[in-house]
């Protein structure tokens, strides 16, 4: 049993506990010092000072007990997150019924006494300061993560039309908030993390492992478009190029051109030498007001400047504020 899954059952056990330990004390007391002698003095007894000492202990490990327990339920958390937003949204999340120490304290002895350390220097912050200008943070490990989830490592699962195994991110070092960091204050995280195919392409390249689709993706995923799959729980990350998948290729058949365009393409170096030689290609999709846009103004050169600008040199051009690798964009 484990005592944060089991609050109630934990302190049954401690109060029984202490109970055992106050009565051991007290035979202690009691058997451990020998009877006075008729003729000693009156005064305080060996054995009230120990029964006294017994009690005293005993009143010290009943405040710690006590303390600990009430220090690690989410009421007591829930003092400080004064605008309560934390507290609401965990109570509405998947891990509703794991307590907030659940995720963040070490598991472990260690771990227990690092997070009642930082809670003592949280309280004396909070009274110091009690607003905060930016949110707080914490770092969620994944020992705290499997320690309920422990099973995870071991089998595969299928959610949301996809099937994967995380034994093999768990291995690379992989943490599992860089998937799951919204599932218990998901409205509170600014920065939310959700599974990505990213990731898995890293290692699916078919070299590494199989780049099937097929593997992790047991549905078509033409029948399960976003809206269904409760989106964004499973998505892609905002599409940069599709070499993803498929080969730049099978886009240029269709389109011409890799499509995205890739990174950097809007700047002179990028779409210059396919701007000029191509523009059927790029009339597809934009028109000459697109392209106005930046290319604005009188144009310098007569219309015959296209064969007569090869006599130029580079230090003419220079006059206009061009680079001197302006030749590059085109040669």
């Amino acid at each position: 049993m484990h005592p944060e899954e089991s609050p109630k059952e934990t302190i049954l056990l401690l109060g029984i506990l202490l109970v055992l330990i106050f009565i051991v004390l007290t035979l202690i007391g009691i058997f451990a010092v020998k009877p006075p002698e008729r003729k000693e003095k009156k005064g305080i007894s060996k054995k009230h000072i120990w029964i006294t000492v017994d009690v005293i202990v005993f009143i010290i490990l009943l405040s710690l007990t006590m303390g600990s327990i009430y220090t690690s339920q989410p009421s007591f958390c829930k003092l400080c997150h004064f605008e309560k937003r934390y507290h609401q949204s965990w109570q509405t999340s998947p891990h509703k019924e794991a307590t907030c120490l659940s995720c963040h304290q070490e598991p472990g002895a260690i771990g227990f006494c690092i997070e009642k350390f930082e809670m003592v220097k949280r309280a004396i912050s909070y009274v110091k300061q009690p607003q905060r200008e930016k949110p707080a943070t914490t770092q969620i490990t994944n020992d705290s993560c499997l320690r309920c989830h422990k099973k995870i490592e071991k089998k595969t699962v299928v959610r949301y039309t996809i099937r994967v195994s995380h034994k093999e991110f768990l291995e690379k070092g992989e943490r599992c908030v860089d998937c799951h960091n919204t599932v218990a204050h998901e409205r509170m995280i600014l920065a939310k993390k959700y599974p990505s195919m990213d990731k898995c392409i890293l290692c699916h390249d078919d070299r590494t492992a199989s780049s099937d689709c097929e593997l992790c993706h047991v549905e078509d995923i033409g029948k399960r478009p976003r809206e269904t799959m409760d989106y964004p729980k499973v998505h892609l990350e905002e599409p940069t190029h599709c070499r993803g998948c498929h080969p730049s290729e099978a886009c240029n058949e269709c389109h011409g051109l890799e499509m995205p365009h890739p990174p950097g393409w809007e700047k002179g170096e990028g779409h210059a030498r396919e701007g000029f030689a191509r523009k059927d290609v790029c009339y597809r999709c934009h028109s000459n007001a697109f392209c106005a846009k930046c290319h604005s103004g009188n144009w310098p050169h007569e219309k015959e400047f296209i064969e007569t600008h090869k006599t130029a040199t580079v230090e003419e051009c220079a006059r206009c504020g061009h680079g001197k690798n302006i030749c590059d964009l085109c040669h």
